[in-house]
């Protein structure tokens, strides 16, 4: 579209084809990639890192705690959910990563690496709906369709105007 939002994606089975054949082709192809300087190839992947931060919506919440709230950029839980429930939110998924990343860096524990991961499955259906309400988890957690769906909804009620005010305490 003119403002450079995608509007749909037509995945085929001949993509996947393409894929995989690359795939295949680069095992063949390991003595010309041991070539490469290995500086190079972590220059890449944190470039390519660096660069998609901007897209997603934890990093972006996570930079909000170093900004004015009149400053937050437009968005359905910036407008809809109440600021503080947003950083604790927020909080919780450092917390979360941030275990992840210990029990990874420890070499005596990182074979527990995969339970940890799953161990977030149940937390974001048993202990997440406890904290917050389910409308806060559609506008934190849920996909795009669904948050589309949710604000749909939400402006057949009536509700739009009512948006979020953080309260300010001295």
């Amino acid at each position: 579209t003119s403002d450079n939002k995608f509007i749909d994606v037509q995945e085929t089975r001949l993509s996947n084809l393409f894929v995989h054949s690359l795939v295949l082709a680069s095992i063949f192809a390991l003595n010309v990639v041991k070539l490469i300087p290995v500086p190079v190839l972590y220059g890449v992947f944190l470039f390519m890192g660096l660069v998609s931060l901007s897209t997603n919506q934890m990093w972006g919440r996570f930079m909000m705690f170093f900004m004015q709230p009149s400053q937050y950029p437009e968005h359905p839980y910036t407008k809809y959910v109440n600021h503080r429930k947003m950083h604790y939110y927020t909080l919780i998924q450092l917390g979360l990563f941030g275990l992840l990343y210990a029990v990874k860096s420890y070499k005596t524990i990182s074979i527990a690496f995969p339970l940890v991961i799953a161990a977030c499955i149940p937390i974001r259906l048993f202990v997440l709906p406890r904290i917050f309400s389910e409308d806060e988890l559609i506008l934190l957690d849920a996909e795009d369709k669904e948050i589309d769906a949710w604000l749909e909804d939400k402006a057949d009620a009536g509700i739009e105007s009512q948006e979020v005010t953080p309260t300010v305490e001295k």
